[in-house]
């Protein structure tokens, strides 16, 4: 009976490998063959882990999180020198049949490119252009014309794939699965091949690059989408949107019937409720929203806008403190005034008086140092100064910067990047010598407290420097834009007089 199992089960296990090897064909295997080159860049390198050894050079390209949201995991480029050079030879005498397959992020409208051995003509190459008045995915046809129009689309992951057939004169473009085929002549090309770049040069894009791959052989469709279902999950940095909710201003609110005042009530809500609707409309017979349209019970109801304070739940789950700093970091109110003219008195004001404070701890501690001016949070000042210009004109290459992606020396950056670094190493020989000359002032417990209340006052004088600063050029550029719009009023009325 054992005996019978068991070759009952051999036999049904046969039977679903060979359906399973029919109907599912596409493995993990299958994906290797014809692998020349593997670039997934999660090593923090463009090491080729295809077995090959075709490791890449790189260039002035940045790491990035990758099309999961891994950290590190991408390139970034965001200049024309950027590129990452693999020895691989695709050109058609090389490689008669080629597929070149790699996930890309664009970030800033512009023609990038992806897979490159164009050294003029056309070649091989993937690459966006604009075309009626839009960005389009497209790749060479070797004729200095291209093949594909599927529209491209920005600040979203996009698994593109190039499929080129010397011997039958095509080549195909598929763009998240979208298929589009045309006719090829190709010519001699560079020997090398480029990510992020042509040989010949290209124009400045900004872009994130994620695991590339080239075969020596033409993907089937079904190979492709293998290929693409390898990263289910797809992470395209979208910011969370924020749940807009009404608040009650009062208890015992009416809720009525229709948009009018004169419609029936229909029931009431106290401080404690939270309306979660964003549908707004005018009042019955009006043009403009008045009355919020919420569910009550089950009922359809309608409440007076004038009535309800528009927040979030992202708010309203602010703590204490986060709100306190959230009210008093609003340039628009008095209270902002207040505080960052007390911070500036405490943070300027205390280091060009910190003799002062250094004779009183000298009293303390019997250190016998006569004390100096406190060059730290005065240094720290005008960083804050520099930094709100910065951050208005380079704000979003300073952001990657100072985020999840900041290293020593940050090359490739950019020329905002570079002046936050300079400005930021100033902070830090300023600082430095002020450790040195508060650990030799004669006395230990001396030193730590002039450290302590410089750092201090630093923070105060970066923190309302810095508030100031963005608020005066927020409130000049306003206003500056508001005497242009009342100038060409004024000329206007003039001519037309």
């Amino acid at each position: 009976m054992i005996s019978k199992m068991r070759n009952i089960i051999f036999i049904y296990s046969i039977i679903l490998f060979f359906i399973s090897s029919n109907i599912f064909p596409q493995n993990s295997a299958d994906l290797q063959k014809g692998l020349l080159g593997y670039y997934s860049f999660s090593d923090n390198d463009a090491a080729d882990e295809s077995g090959n050894g075709n490791n890449g050079e790189i260039d002035g390209v940045n790491l990035e999180k990758d099309v999961s949201g891994e950290r590190n995991g991408s390139y970034k480029w965001n200049d024309e020198d950027d590129k990452i050079k693999i020895p691989i030879n695709i050109s058609a005498t090389e490689l008669p049949k080629v597929t070149l397959c790699a996930w890309v992020y664009p970030i800033r409208y512009g023609e990038l490119v992806v897979i490159s051995n164009d050294d003029r003509g056309g070649d091989r190459k993937i690459f966006s252009r604009k075309w009626d008045r839009k960005y389009i995915w497209s790749i060479s046809d070797g004729k200095g014309g291209s093949i594909g129009k599927t529209k491209l689309e920005f600040r979203k992951w996009t698994f593109v794939v190039a499929t080129y057939d010397e011997p039958n004169k095509t080549a195909s473009i598929y763009v998240d699965g979208e298929k589009t085929t045309g006719k090829t002549r190709m010519d001699m090309s560079s020997d090398f091949t480029l990510i992020g770049a042509s040989p010949h040069g290209n124009n400045d894009f900004e872009a994130l690059i994620d695991e590339v791959r080239i075969y020596d052989r033409i993907l089937s469709k079904s190979e492709i989408n293998a290929l693409r279902e390898l990263k289910p999950k797809i992470d395209n940095f979208e910011k969370k949107k924020k749940t807009k909710i009404y608040i009650p201003k009062q208890n015992n609110l009416i809720v009525r019937a229709e948009p009018s005042v004169e419609a029936s009530i229909i029931g009431k809500l106290s401080i404690q409720d939270t309306l979660k609707s964003e549908i707004q409309v005018p009042s019955k017979g009006g043009k403009w929203n008045e009355w919020l349209k919420i569910d009550l019970a089950g009922k359809v109801g309608y409440v007076q806008l004038s009535y309800l304070n528009a927040t979030s739940i992202e708010e309203e789950n602010l703590s204490d403190f986060e709100k306190m700093m959230k009210e008093y970091t609003n340039w628009s109110s008095w209270k902002f005034w207040v505080m960052m003219i007390l911070f500036l008195t405490i943070g300027l004001g205390g280091s060009f008086k910190f003799e002062a404070i250094d004779g009183f701890l000298d009293k303390i501690t019997k250190s016998d140092y006569e004390g100096n001016l406190a060059y730290f949070p005065i240094v720290a000042g005008f960083s804050g100064f520099a930094f709100a210009f910065l951050i208005l004109f380079w704000q979003d290459s300073i952001e990657y910067y100072l985020s999840d992606n900041f290293t020593i020396w940050p090359a490739g950056y950019g020329f905002g990047v570079w002046l936050v670094w300079i400005v930021l190493a100033i902070n830090l020989v300023v600082f430095l010598i002020l450790l040195f000359e508060s650990l030799t002032c004669g006395s230990v417990f001396h030193g730590i407290l002039r450290i302590v209340i410089q750092i201090v006052f630093a923070f105060f004088a970066l923190y309302s420097v810095f508030s100031i600063t963005i608020a005066v050029i927020l409130i000049a550029f306003i206003l500056l834009v508001v005497s242009i719009l009342l100038g060409g009023l004024a000329v206007r009325y003039v001519r037309v007089r």
